[in-house]
């Protein structure tokens, strides 16, 4: 999972699950194609920045948690 240009940045960010027996991942709302994936995600994940050339730039650990909401394609 990742995002991309946060708060106006340029860079991408990718984070990695770092443990599945303890991570959370519910899903509230799961529409057919064209509608919404809802849910949150809790747990530790492995967070990577890069820069636009795609070089990475910084790599930590953090807990997170957040919720989501997706298009189905």
């Amino acid at each position: 999972m990742g995002y991309r240009g946060l708060s106006g940045a340029s860079e991408e960010v990718g984070l990695t699950p770092i443990n599945p027996t303890t991570d959370k991942l519910n899903f509230t709302t799961y529409g057919g194609l064209g509608q919404f994936v809802q849910g949150s995600f809790s747990g530790l994940v492995r967070r990577e920045q890069y820069d636009t050339a795609g070089s990475s730039t910084n790599i930590d650990t953090i807990n997170v948690s957040m919720n989501f909401r997706v298009r189905h394609v």
